[in-house]
């Protein structure tokens, strides 16, 4: 089965509403689904989320897809703030649906986020890993280590109530 990366433009109808139900998706899995739940409500707040997201010249919604369905995505932006000639790249959110992790998959929309951060000149990215999706970090570790980046520090949660 032939795969694409795509940039996601508000065009691409087909590809936002299944990048909705691959965010239902990301959301059952990473127990996040009190933000996620199946309600004509919440798909418009979701929505209404990624039509502000591809409106933003400083984020990229990067998704890997099939003739039918998504296989992953990548959500990638820019900051620049108090930085005048250089940016920091940041990988807001990346998955991989389950039946396609192990496969090159995360490899190529590693390689599309990275290629994207080259295209704006940025010259520091980094990312971290959803806590509670159910697989090792390590395993999110492995694959972006083979592009060079390396674990530095740690990333604190809260749940704000």
């Amino acid at each position: 089965m032939q795969t694409h990366i795509k940039h996601l433009s508000v065009n691409d109808e087909y590809w936002i509403f299944e990048l909705l139900n691959t965010l239902c998706e990301f959301g059952i899995e990473t127990n996040y689904n009190q933000y996620y739940t199946d309600t004509v409500d919440q798909d418009n707040k979701i929505l209404n989320d990624i039509y502000i997201l591809l409106h933003d010249i400083d984020t990229s919604i990067i998704i890997l897809h099939d003739d039918k369905e998504i296989h992953g995505f990548s959500i990638v932006s820019t900051d620049k703030l108090f930085r005048i000639d250089e940016g920091l790249g940041i990988i807001v959110k990346f998955y991989v649906r389950k039946q396609y992790r192990g496969s090159v998959d995360g490899y190529r929309l590693t390689a599309a986020s990275i290629a994207w951060f080259k295209d704006k000149g940025i010259t520091q990215s980094f990312c971290t890993s959803t806590g509670n999706i159910g697989i090792p970090s390590s395993a999110f570790e492995n694959l972006f280590s083979k592009f060079n980046y390396q674990l530095i520090g740690k990333c604190l949660t809260r749940l704000h109530e």
